[in-house]
């Protein structure tokens, strides 16, 4: 039998991989409630990425810059680029395409 906190696990990344497919707030609002959830009763809600290491860093966004040009730089693969942008959602908004200059992101 599974514990609630594995269970609240993988509600939390279905709620993740839907904001993925569609970042928008609304979804982004559901995936915290559910990792919220998930460190409540006790379960995981670090990211599942194999290969993906912490970077605990910060960037200022300067031109050119793109998320999975920040994920390639700081972990060596530009797929990890959607930890960088669920880390600042609150900064970027719906449009992951769209950085502005001069903002600080949390690279986790």
């Amino acid at each position: 039998m599974q514990s609630l906190g594995d269970a609240s696990s993988k509600l939390q990344d279905a709620a993740e991989s839907t904001f993925r497919r569609n970042p928008k707030a609304a979804n982004f609002d559901k995936f915290l409630r559910s990792r919220s959830l998930t460190q409540q009763l006790g379960g995981s809600d670090q990211p599942k990425r194999q290969g993906w290491k912490s970077a605990n860093t910060t960037h200022t966004v300067a031109s050119g810059d793109t998320l999975s040009g920040l994920s390639k730089k700081y972990y060596g693969n530009p797929g990890f680029w959607d930890f960088i942008y669920l880390e600042n959602y609150g900064s970027i908004g719906d449009n992951a395409r769209s950085l502005k200059i001069g903002v600080e992101l949390r690279i986790p």
